[in-house]
């Protein structure tokens, strides 16, 4: 559902016939393929095989965002919901400036500072008394900056930004408990605890922001989301 989202992002990215683009953290490749209908060539990469099938003009390859491995080979660079997961934001800044062409632009769309804070906070004050060294900066597992922070980090790469927009969504989820669960099962401490004390943790993180994220006996979770096209300076 997010890639078809994405649909506006790559209306953004405008793609042409004679250009080549790179559709970084390609998940299941819907995106990919639109976008090789207007380009005229893409490669989609993400970490993990999918089973995605090559064809025609775009191709599928197994490589990290944070060493792409290219060499100002590519038009583009699109990269829909993937930025946040990965907490080393130079790395991938200075690889896709690798990749690109000289005047090439970077399009993007990835989580922000504000997203899930409502969580983040009943985290923290569920985790405080029992003196965790779980660090909600440190350990949670999304990179999410406030606009100005991703923005210098890219006009330090001498990226020139001329979009930065940032928008509230809200995304419907079964319930509060079994999101943050799904999110920071792998995380310590949490992946140290047995199963029933983690449920204890999550039922109070729940319990706690029910008053906030409750609609009409709905569970949301608040997105906040930045999007961004830069430029590679010529």
């Amino acid at each position: 559902m997010e890639r078809i989202q994405g649909m506006c992002l790559l209306e953004l990215l405008e793609p042409t016939q004679d250009e080549h683009i790179l559709d970084v953290g390609c998940g299941n490749g819907e995106l990919t393929k639109e976008i090789a209908i207007r380009a005229a060539r893409v490669v989609g990469i993400d970490i993990c095989d999918s089973r995605k099938d090559s064809c025609n003009n775009f191709k599928f390859e197994i490589r990290n965002a944070t060493d792409l491995g290219f060499n100002e080979e590519f038009d583009a660079v699109f990269s829909h919901h993937v930025i946040h997961h990965i907490k080393t934001p130079e790395e991938v800044i200075s690889s896709v400036w690798d990749a690109l062409k000289p005047g090439g632009r970077f399009v993007a769309e990835f989580y922000g500072h504000g997203t899930a804070k409502e969580i983040i906070l009943a985290l923290q004050e569920v985790m405080s008394p029992q003196n965790s060294s779980f660090d909600i900066n440190k350990d949670f597992p999304w990179y999410l900056p406030t606009q100005e922070q991703y923005c210098k980090l890219l006009t330090s790469k001498k990226f020139k930004v001329i979009v930065n927009k940032i928008f509230p969504k809200k995304l419907e989820v079964g319930n509060i408990r079994t999101w943050t669960g799904n999110l920071l099962l792998n995380i310590k401490p949490f992946s140290d605890m047995d199963d029933e004390n983690r449920q204890i943790i999550f039922k109070e993180v729940q319990k706690k922001v029910r008053c906030q994220l409750f609609e009409d006996s709905k569970c949301f979770v608040n997105y906040q989301h930045i999007r961004i096209v830069a430029i590679k300076s010529e």
